[in-house]
């Protein structure tokens, strides 16, 4: 087990600091808990000094019953949790992704096409002749234009286990070379070296010809562009927390939104993707369409629950307590001749860290952040004055 120590000098300095490597004779968290009793005593530290605590998202380590989190947190409440923002939402993505049989699904058949697709350089020539095929087709007929820069060659691309903004690019690239990469799969159903081959793409080419295959692709490429684009932010370096905390409730509400008001849109890109590429659509106004209409239904069910599940990860991995501990620390920020201060936000701070402020010193701190917004008033107006005599002497 790594230990990392993170904490602030005697000139207000943030210092992180590697401090060594603890052998472990399992990963239960009454071992790990013990290991780092034993290691802290033998370097004169003591948990009753600690004020935060993080790990990975294992169980044994956050587990909110047994984790060594809350081993920690029984024997000093004041050693708050919080996990990567980062890392977090990509636990979100993958639990929605799994959770949901029919997404989970179709995760399986889109990492099967890529991979039967990809699997031979004579596959990939195939695809990029048909993909050149199609865009000279297109542009005879006037559907798409020409120009620097335009009409680019491009492949399928691999999804990664750990990035799930990778299987954004997947996606989207399936959606881009939907025509080739069919025709493909239907050529080797029949020119297969081997029946199991044949089989595969054939099954493949099946798929992509489902309703629900092509609802669920769009589904989820407009709710990984939006977990994407968060993503990207929460891994600057030079984020703010408050800015942080901000971005995720932003994020809630553009989700919730999009389960009220989504519909509609996510048909109409369904429905013009479904008749470029001459896939069956649901009817609801024929009464013989029955399992058309049967998949709009269970379509229009999935975005409930896809959402649902996006939302509960969310609020269960970014929960409110985390929030106002941040949104609490942030209002600390220096920057910008401490913009960002907040009386009562501070306050809440020594309250959240009661073994540091005794009943009398948060009567103290009330009566001094009092003296300290009057002093800042009044520092306020005469730089302002100070300012306005510089300039008249400039002008003069």
């Amino acid at each position: 087990m790594a230990v990392v120590l993170r904490y602030v000098d005697d000139v207000g300095e943030v210092i992180e600091r590697f401090v060594g490597v603890v052998h472990v004779t399992d990963t239960c968290a009454s071992s790990l808990k013990s290991a780092i009793d034993n290691f802290f005593a033998k370097n004169n530290l003591t948990m009753s000094k600690v004020r935060g605590q993080g790990y990975d998202g294992a169980s044994n380590m956050r587990g909110e019953l047994n984790g060594l989190k809350q081993k920690i947190l029984a024997e000093n409440k004041c050693a708050f949790y919080i996990h990567c923002f980062a890392h977090q939402l990509q636990l979100v993505v993958v639990a929605t992704s799994s959770e949901y049989a029919s997404v989970s699904s179709f995760f399986d058949y889109l990492t099967k096409i890529v991979n039967i697709v990809g699997a031979s350089c004579k596959r990939k020539d195939l695809i990029r002749q048909k993909q050149h095929d199609d865009f000279v087709k297109r542009i005879e007929t006037g559907e798409v234009c020409t120009g620097k820069g335009k009409n680019q060659e491009m492949s399928l691309a691999r999804a990664g286990d750990t990035r799930w903004g990778s299987h954004l690019k997947t996606i989207l690239r399936l959606l881009d070379l939907w025509k080739p990469v069919r025709e493909v799969l239907i050529a080797l159903s029949r020119e297969g070296t081997d029946a199991k081959t044949r089989g595969i793409a054939l099954g493949m080419a099946e798929k992509m010809e489902n309703f629900e295959f092509v609802f669920i692709a769009h589904l989820m490429v407009n709710l990984l562009r939006k977990t994407n684009d968060l993503s990207q932010a929460l891994q600057l370096k030079n984020q703010n927390i408050g800015n942080t905390v901000r971005l995720i409730e932003d994020m809630k509400y553009d989700i919730k939104k999009y389960k009220d008001d989504g519909w509609e849109e996510l048909m109409n890109e369904v429905t013009t993707f479904c008749s470029k590429n001459e896939i069956n659509m649901p009817n609801m106004e024929d009464s013989f369409q029955g399992e058309l209409e049967g998949q709009l239904m269970m379509s229009h069910r999935h975005i409930f629950i896809v959402v649902d599940l996006l939302l509960n990860e969310m609020n269960e991995c970014f929960t409110k307590a985390n929030s106002e501990l941040l949104t609490c620390i942030a209002c600390l920020d220096p920057r910008d001749s401490f913009q960002t201060f907040d009386r009562e936000k501070v306050l809440r701070l020594a309250e959240l860290y009661s073994d540091d402020f005794s009943g009398f010193e948060l009567g103290q701190l009330r009566i001094q952040l009092d003296r300290y917004i009057s002093n800042m008033k009044s520092n306020e107006v005469f730089f302002g004055l100070h300012d306005i005599g510089e300039l008249a002497k400039k002008r003069v």
